[in-house]
């Protein structure tokens, strides 16, 4: 018969400790320099989606940096075209409940932006406006993207840790997603600015809930786990004997 329970067959790797020390002094005194120099970071991202076409306008003051947001013109709807977003919607999440030949995961995720997208139309019904203004909603992303810039790389930097990386690689790690997150939260802004223009308020919650800096962290970490991956490759066979031991 079979048995059900928890088993303890996990591995825990060995760890040079003199490099793991290294390593976080290394990552501390870099988070301490992105901090120092935040205000540089965030006129390089500003300067980006300025060449991407957006128009950064306006500042706002974030541990001494100058954020800026971008001017976003939201295009209008009309009640007939936000009853139509909120049927559709509505109708979306019935239809993929048990929609055929779609994965689960994606079922989830496309039913949730279709929640949202009907409930951000009927709330608009009511209040006869979008439930952020532009700039309400541009300074919210702008804030946020730059705190997931402290975040994310100290997050990831600890886990490393706790890994048999080698320090450059711990450094490499945090420096390629700073580099990647800076990038992409430029180009996404922009992305942003233009689809508000077209689709109209009702697209605003699903951008920054589904599509927004917090994803940063679903698709940073994805990234971390094909790392680790690729490091359990190279501790197998002989290695693995001085690598890894059973707890």
């Amino acid at each position: 018969m079979a048995r059900f329970g928890p088993l303890r067959a996990s591995r825990r790797p060995r760890l040079a400790m003199d490099e793991v020390w290294a390593s976080a002094a290394i990552l501390a005194a870099l988070e301490a320099l992105l901090v120092w120099r935040l205000g540089d970071l965030a006129r390089t991202a500003t300067g980006l989606e300025r060449a991407l076409g957006g128009r950064p306008v306006g500042t706002r003051s974030l541990l001494g940096a100058a954020v800026s947001r971008l001017d976003m013109h939201v295009a209008p709807l009309d009640f007939r075209q936000l009853a139509v977003w909120a049927v559709a919607g509505a109708a979306a999440v019935f239809l993929l409940a048990d929609a055929p030949g779609v994965s689960v995961p994606l079922r989830f995720i496309f039913a949730y932006n279709a929640a949202i997208v009907s409930a951000s139309a009927m709330v608009m019904l009511y209040r006869g406006r979008p439930p952020f203004e532009a700039a309400a909603f541009s300074d919210l992303y702008a804030r946020t993207a730059v705190e997931i810039w402290l975040v994310l790389p100290a997050f990831l930097g600890v886990l490393s840790l706790g890994l048999p990386f080698r320090w450059w690689e711990r450094l490499a790690l945090v420096s390629g997603i700073l580099i990647y997150d800076v990038l992409f939260s430029a180009v996404r802004f922009v992305a942003f600015g233009s689809l508000l223009g077209s689709l109209g308020g009702v697209t605003m919650a699903p951008l920054y809930l589904s599509a927004g800096p917090p994803l940063d962290f679903v698709l940073a970490v994805a990234g971390y786990s094909l790392l680790v991956t690729r490091l359990a490759k190279r501790v197998r066979g002989p290695e693995a004997v001085q690598s890894w031991t059973w707890i």
